[in-house]
This record gives structure tokens, C-alpha cells and sequence, in this order.
């Protein structure tokens, strides 16, 4: 369901000025911490039995048509976006968000990658040096995460987001 919002967002990514883009993200970026940080309930079990696993499937394809939009748009992978959606909005416990948003954006980021690209959008050797890295920290990331607590995953990321939010429109603005 992220493809159509994938492909839709490459396109529409030309008509951000520099300014508008920083200042949109950074006010996206506050607004995913906050709602994360506030709705956010304890967890009593990291694990989840996919037998019996219930959400609105019809939310769920709406929010990952959006998270395809909102990350081809701003070049994120999406997790971002859908890691805190998924816990918010489809009452996936966060260990498994995490899991299941990264399957999900793997998929849906290589059409993104295949638009932009179609549209000359990459520089080649920036991506490959800065993926190399994400590669290496995604298994870091993978390693450490079932071991650290999930309120403080969340809390960790929403003061990320609210830090990189807030730089991204102070340093447009001044």
C-alpha cells in the first residue's frame, strides 16, 4: 500500500523551495514526537502472538499509502513515520512495529529509490558511502533493540525527532 504513495511523493518532491522543505519536515518531525511521547502506554510484553494479532486493516493500508507519500517526499526511510503510527493508531507493541515497518519500507523504498532515480534525484556515490553505514547500524540497531526497554526506545525517539525538528526550522528561519 506504500507504492502509490511512494511514487506520487518522488514526483511531487520537485515543487519544494529548500525553505518550505526544512520547515515542513522539522514541523512534522515535532508533531510525530509529540504524538508518540504523549499516547504512548506501557507495555506489559514485548512479544506478539501473530496468531491472534487484531488491527484495522483498512487504517493500516490508509496510514502506509500516506507514510509511501510522506517518505518519498522527504526522503526518509518512513519508519519515522510508520513506527509511531503503528503503536499509535494500530496498537502495535514497539518491538514489533519496528519489525514489521522495516519489512514493509524495504519494499516500498525500493520503488521510491526506482522513481527518484528515474528522475535523476540520486548522487550515486553519496548514497552508496552514507548506506553503507545504515547497514552497519541497522545491525547494531537490531542487536540492541529486544534488549532495551520499549518506553525508552520511545522516549529516546521523541526527543530525536523533537531535537532534529527544531534544528531543521531554526537553522531556516535565522
Amino acid at each position: 500500500a506504500t507504492l502509490p504513495g511512494a511514487v506520487i511523493g518522488s514526483y511531487l518532491a520537485h515543487y519544494f523551495t529548500n525553505r518550505s522543505f526544512y520547515i515542513s519536515f522539522g514541523f512534522l518531525l515535532i508533531a510525530i514526537a509529540l504524538l508518540l511521547y504523549f499516547n504512548t502506554k506501557p507495555e506489559t510484553d514485548s512479544s506478539c502472538n501473530k496468531d491472534t494479532f487484531q488491527y484495522n486493516r483498512i487504517l493500516g493500508t490508509s496510514l502506509s499509502i500516506l507514510v509511501g507519500f510522506l517518505s518519498s517526499i522527504f526522503g526518509i526511510g518512513g519508519g519515522i513515520i510508520h513506527v509511531p503510527a503503528m503503536i499509535i493508531l494500530l496498537g502495535f507493541q514497539t518491538h514489533t512495529a519496528t519489525a514489521t515497518s522495516h519489512f514493509v519500507l524495504a519494499v516500498s523504498s525500493a520503488f521510491g529509490v526506482a522513481t527518484h532515480s528515474l528522475l535523476g534525484n540520486i548522487l550515486i556515490t553519496p548514497a552508496l558511502v552514507i548506506g553503507s553505514g545504515v547497514i552497519l547500524g541497522a545491525q547494531l540497531g537490531a542487536y540492541i533493540a529486544p534488549k532495551t526497554n520499549s518506553r525508552s526506545i520511545t522516549l529516546l525517539l521523541s526527543l530525536a525527532l523533537i531535537i532534529l525538528g527544531l534544528r531543521m526550522i531554526v537553522s531556516t528561519i535565522i
